[in-house]
């Protein structure tokens, strides 16, 4: 007998695409627009950081909310919602925002609300009904569609931020945030059971009525909600998550602007970025394909050093190829560090309990990322200079590696 297609791997390729047209420019656009952006709307550099924070922030507290609305209506119709609003608020910025309310508005209500919607977390959800025994592959391989879309679409926005305005740059992301839209609502599937088809490492085909419950139903595998909460383990991830996304807002938002100030050329700022987005791929595959081999955790502690030394290198700042170095470094221990958390969560949480778990997770981490900006903008203006950033990013990078190599332990 012929074995059926299994039309789970449709749904990764479906999600890394709305979670590449959705994130990567999204996340890209804010380091390429700052200085014109700013000088264009009169607001200082330090503000439009502030609200850059207030986004962050109020995108975290968003995700117990977001968790419970995932598990009424479901992923796709969360996904779905989330690029409407991404959409109508990437148009905002292109025509209409030009006082500092309106900023704040459509940066810390919609923006926030949009990309939490819109972005992982409902994927994970969808990736955990359809996969069980290849989840941390299929998770890794979403995730690293992030690296994708920000090699492909940083050089893309500069050029056109340049050429025209940084205006046209939201209006570019609005469109990838609306095709995003459109590809979910034509190929996506939230249920195996929609296609006649088993879980991969399921035998049960489960009913409609039961794969919705699954949020709900009682945890038996592993972590519940109160459990994850008294193992120091959740806590390692945590910080894990928040280490890589300094690491992110570090290089995506101001690496340009500290290469430039230091004597790279604006065209080898973006290379240097551009290698950062496209290699960390590496680190968040490796994750997936050779969790078999090499445990996660292990990983994080080699991404870790990585990482660490590519920020001191960043901080020296000795030219060209040594900063392009440096990114790479720095992307490749940010790819692992940003994936590994999330696929040890998803592994070690009860099915059944995963939802609500990474509601609270998505939360504090949520919280514990919205620093980080408001952190390098604070450096920044009381030394005049992005080089105290990177050496923090280095201390915190050096945090990471000892905290996870003390709990190997709790990993094993």
């Amino acid at each position: 007998m012929k074995k059926k297609f299994f039309y789970g791997w449709v749904n990764v390729f479906v999600l890394c695409c709305s979670y590449m047209l959705t994130t990567a420019p999204f996340v890209y656009a804010f380091g390429i627009v700052l200085p014109s952006m700013s000088a264009d709307l009169g607001i200082s550099i330090q503000t439009i950081s502030g609200i850059y924070t207030a986004y962050a922030l109020a995108s975290a507290l968003a995700a117990p909310f977001v968790g419970r609305l995932i598990h009424k209506i479901g992923p796709k119709a969360v996904i779905l919602a989330g690029c409407t609003i991404l959409t109508a608020a990437s148009f905002l910025m292109t025509f209409r925002v030009s006082e500092i309310w309106l900023y704040g508005f459509t940066w810390i209500l919609m923006f926030s609300v949009g990309i939490r919607c819109g972005s992982i977390m409902a994927g994970q959800v969808n990736l955990s009904r359809w996969f069980k025994r290849k989840r941390g592959l299929a998770i890794s391989i979403v995730l690293s569609a992030g690296g994708v879309g920000g090699f492909l679409f940083t050089p893309l926005m500069r050029y056109i931020n340049e050429a025209y305005s940084w205006k046209a740059v939201w209006f570019f992301v609005g469109g990838c945030d609306l095709l995003a839209f459109l590809l979910v609502l034509i190929l996506l599937r939230d249920n195996p059971h929609t296609m006649r088809q088993l879980s991969d490492g399921d035998t049960v085909i489960r009913s409609a009525t039961e794969t919705a419950s699954l949020p709900s139903a009682s945890c038996n595998t592993g972590w519940n909600l109160q459990g994850a909460l008294h193992q120091p383990m959740f806590y390692t991830l945590i910080f894990t998550m928040y280490s890589a996304t300094y690491q992110m807002f570090l290089v995506s938002n101001f690496s340009i602007s500290h290469l430039e100030q230091n004597g790279i050329s604006s065209a080898g700022a973006a290379a240097a970025v551009s290698v950062f987005s496209i290699i960390n791929i590496t680190g968040r595959l490796s994750v997936g394909f050779f969790s078999k081999w090499v445990h996660p955790q292990k990983q994080v502690v080699l991404g870790s050093l990585l990482a660490m030394a590519g920020n001191f290198i960043n901080a020296g700042n000795n030219g060209l190829w040594p900063v392009v170095t440096a990114h790479a470094l720095c992307g490749i221990g940010y790819g692992i560090l940003i994936v590994a958390p999330q696929v040890l969560l998803a592994n070690i949480a009860d099915p059944a309990c995963y939802p609500e778990i990474n509601g609270v997770f998505s939360l504090v981490s949520g919280i514990l990322s919205s620093l980080p900006t408001a952190m390098i903008g604070a450096l920044y203006h009381i030394s005049g200079s992005y080089i105290p950033a990177w050496y923090a990013g280095a201390g915190i990078m050096v945090g990471t590696f000892l905290i996870n190599v003390m709990a190997q332990r709790i990993y094993r």
